[in-house]
């Protein structure tokens, strides 16, 4: 895969759809509904907060929700 398309774009293949909980997929959807903005105007640590959402998004933004802390 990486020969045909090569890293850049598999990442923003994966960006395009990977989970980021509650049914949402892909980082603008994402960024739209957690951060209620365009990604393209995420400040960095916002970006952050969102990849750091990827590991497990749905008990990531439940502890989020409920401590409004951010498991780092």
């Amino acid at each position: 895969m990486e020969r045909t398309l090569g890293k850049g774009r598999i990442l923003q293949l994966y960006l395009a759809m990977a989970p980021w909980g509650g049914e949402v997929c892909g980082a603008e959807a994402a960024s739209r509904r957690w951060l209620g903005k365009a990604a393209n105007r995420l400040a960095p640590h916002e970006a952050a907060w969102l990849a750091s959402l990827l590991r497990q998004p749905d008990v990531q933004l439940a502890r989020w929700r409920d401590t409004a802390a951010i498991d780092t």
